[in-house]
């Protein structure tokens, strides 16, 4: 006679509703902190990467002749990266902490609407980068620098979309996941090569300095042309002297008149000296620049029609000692820049 078999049914314990009450705002306030920090650490990464694209593959931009590469936006990545990165790591440790020891829900809903919505950015992400790659190839545009900006995108939106899509599916965070730790040394390789990469390419803060220090000598002296050819169009002639050269610009943290000198030339000319701390960045163009566009490093010189000037910057010139219209399109001022000695014998030896 055959034994009769019977099969033990074990049931599990419903789970308890009430376990995880009250718990609904930490685990809202872990959840957006990670992902937010993510995003935030994703875009800088990004960010350094699309600016070294600028400056060592596309050095100009093609439809506005002009340097598109940032070196105030790569230093915002960085200090972004030095700052939210440990943010994304510590958020992402705290909330694994509370999974583990099963003080919150890893399927609650909070947490599974907040993934699902990082998979639809990721996803549109990937979807947008595949539509800008394939109307850039339609239209012509299909340069080294655009495809790899577009590869950027997808690289950095296809890591976070899988790695969220495999977390969905994880149960178990008692133990330490493999793949989890994998993806946590990469973003932490990412992001000190980015550090890195980003700290190689960017001016110290001693010739940031210095940079705008010379922004704010260009502004002053901007502002002193204007008021001395505003003068002259009063007066039908230049100052003989300005003591007080901070009474003549514009009132601006902006601007500073440090170092600058005034000198009258006649009635109607005028030179202005200043002191720079570094080479300009640009170069000079002499359609729409002033003089000191691409001034030099050191004391420079810069002589000015005061007509001219007035010609320039309000449309009018003094004729017969009147101040009239100006029909034709204002010409540049005629500058005649001269620089120190040592400038000026090192241009000579050159040529």
């Amino acid at each position: 006679m055959a034994k009769k078999v019977t099969k033990k049914v074990v049931t599990q314990a419903p789970p308890d509703k009430n376990k995880y009450k009250g718990k609904g705002a930490l685990d809202a306030f872990l959840n957006l902190l990670s992902l937010i920090s993510l995003g935030w650490t994703s875009w800088a990464i990004g960010a350094i990467a699309f600016e070294l694209i600028y400056r060592y593959v596309e050095m100009q931009s093609k439809v506005a002749n002009i340097n598109i590469y940032s070196d105030q936006g790569i230093k915002y990545a960085i200090a972004s990266l030095l700052v939210i990165g440990p943010v994304y790591f510590l958020a992402v440790n705290l909330l694994h902490r509370r999974y583990k020891t099963d003080e919150l829900n890893h399927n609650s809903g909070i947490y599974r609407w907040l993934t699902y919505l990082m998979l639809l950015a990721s996803a549109l992400s990937i979807v947008g980068s595949l539509i800008a790659l394939i109307a850039s190839f339609l239209n012509g545009d299909y340069s080294l620098s655009i495809v790899l900006d577009i590869l950027v995108i997808m690289v950095i939106a296809l890591f976070i979309f899988g790695y969220y899509f495999y977390d969905l599916k994880r149960s178990d965070y008692k133990k330490i996941d493999r793949v989890s730790a994998i993806v946590g040394g990469v973003v932490v390789v990412a992001m000190i090569v980015a550090v890195i990469f980003g700290f190689l390419n960017v001016e110290t803060p001693a010739k940031t300095r210095a940079r705008l220090l010379d922004s704010r000598t260009e502004n002053a002296l901007s502002s002193l042309v204007m008021s001395v050819a505003n003068d002259y169009s009063i007066n039908k002639k230049v100052p003989n002297q300005i003591s007080n050269l901070a009474e003549w610009v514009s009132p601006s943290k902006d601007i500073s008149v440090v170092g600058i000198t005034y000198r009258q030339i006649d009635n109607q000319n005028f030179e202005l000296c200043a002191d720079f701390n570094l080479a300009a960045a640009t170069k000079y163009n002499v359609a729409t620049d002033m003089p000191w566009g691409g001034h030099p490093a050191g004391h420079a010189c810069y002589n000015f029609d005061a007509n001219q000037a007035l010609n320039r910057y309000y449309g009018t010139k003094i004729d017969n000692g009147m101040a009239s219209p100006v029909v034709t399109p204002a010409a540049p001022v005629n500058v005649i820049a001269t620089t120190t000695a040592t400038t000026t014998a090192t241009t000579t030896k050159n040529k």
